[in-house]
């Protein structure tokens, strides 16, 4: 019966989502958190590095186990694409959510950056779901 139940989450895409996206969020934003606690730039350019790096780590995470569609770069270079435009987006999205709560908030760059982050994912899954890896 258990083994039954975990099965039935197993084959359900967004349990595998959830999974992943623990896994990513805590490798993206440790990485977010070191990069703007310790390289001298502007919080924009520190998302900027972390939107180019953390997004291939996800990609294959996501293709792979996720979405459960071939991770390899050569047979995916269109979903690879429009993943990176998804992030290339959401990374404007993001620096906006931030401006605002840095500006007119008042708040530091990495407690702008630890809010707005849930409210990225969620719309970053949907992204991927309806344009990347749809069906």
């Amino acid at each position: 019966m258990l083994k039954e139940f975990f099965n039935t989450l197993k084959r359900n895409t967004l349990f595998r989502f959830i999974i992943a996206g623990i896994i990513n969020t805590l490798f993206g934003l440790t990485l977010g958190v070191i990069f703007l606690s310790f390289l001298p730039f502007h919080y924009s350019l520190s998302l900027w590095l972390l939107t180019c790096i953390a997004p291939m780590f996800n990609y294959f995470m996501s293709s792979r186990y996720v979405f459960n569609s071939p991770g390899n770069i050569s047979g995916s270079n269109k979903k690879l694409g429009l993943f990176y435009s998804v992030y290339f987006f959401m990374y404007f999205v993001h620096v906006f959510f931030i401006s605002i709560l840095i500006n007119q908030v008042d708040l530091d760059d990495i407690i702008a950056y630890l809010i707005s982050a849930p409210f990225i994912i969620v719309l970053t899954y949907v992204l991927q779901n309806k344009i990347v890896f749809k069906k």
